[in-house]
């Protein structure tokens, strides 16, 4: 379990001059007299829930360029002084009429506006990367954690298994969802993996005054495929503090 980034920003707002190594975004979907950053070439609404975004820079990089639904992540890299957004409707897994357009500066400069949680029209603004090479620095709102629940047998043993039950239970800590699986039809071998499922969890490192709190357990229980009298069981447990 690798844990990379999940700590609150050292900056909300990107003023190191020059342009980003990254930026990222999520649609949210909005308008632009209801964005919250400082003023900027904006025009239209766009609040569907699957949309086709294409964002270009000043210098003609395809930085996005696909179908987008609400909530989707878009980490976007080859920043220069500026990008030029589209957002359209989708029709036939094509790019439709556009809804919303608008063009804001992507320099590190306080005219800029390129603060955390900021909306410029249906986006918002989640994370920026400064710097180069090793020493990139990252600054995000929130942290995209994905947890998945498997099993594989230990290593060295020769004995094949049958999985009898597999149920996990995840989340901030208080309001945790169990999920009891499927069993898996095959035998897991010595060299088997087995995944049941994926949890994942946007966590807001930018939470006021509160400590968020995870925690994740998954259950296996399973019998020897050759003598059901050799039962086995493990669960394995995650947790971490934001």
């Amino acid at each position: 379990f690798e844990c990379d980034n999940i700590v609150p920003p050292t900056s909300t707002q990107c003023l190191t001059g020059g342009v980003p190594r990254e930026l990222e975004f999520i649609y949210r979907g909005g308008s632009c007299p209801g964005s919250t950053s400082q003023p900027f070439a904006c025009n239209g609404i766009a609040d569907e829930d699957e949309v086709w975004i294409t964002i270009i820079s000043e210098n003609q990089n395809i930085l996005w360029n696909r179908i987008t639904t609400r909530g989707t992540f878009m980490d976007l890299r080859g920043i220069d002084n500026s990008v030029d957004v589209t957002i359209s409707t989708v029709e036939n897994g094509r790019v439709g009429q556009e809804l919303q357009s608008m063009v804001f500066n992507t320099t590190c400069v306080a005219s800029s506006g390129l603060r955390l949680k900021d909306t410029f029209g249906a986006l918002e603004l989640v994370e920026f990367t400064t710097g180069s090479g090793n020493s990139a620095v990252v600054n995000a709102a929130f942290a995209n954690v994905e947890i998945t629940y498997g099993v594989e047998l230990e290593r060295g043993t020769s004995t094949k298994a049958r999985v009898t039950s597999a149920s996990s239970i995840g989340g901030p800590v208080g309001s945790q969802t169990p999920t009891t699986y499927p069993l898996p039809a095959d035998i897991l071998g010595p060299r088997d993996s087995y995944v049941f499922g994926k949890q994942t969890e946007v966590i807001d490192l930018m939470n006021p005054g509160g400590v968020n709190s995870f925690s994740y357990a998954l259950a296996v229980s399973a019998l020897s495929a050759s003598n059901s009298n050799l039962p086995c069981s493990d669960t394995s447990l995650v947790e971490f503090t934001v």
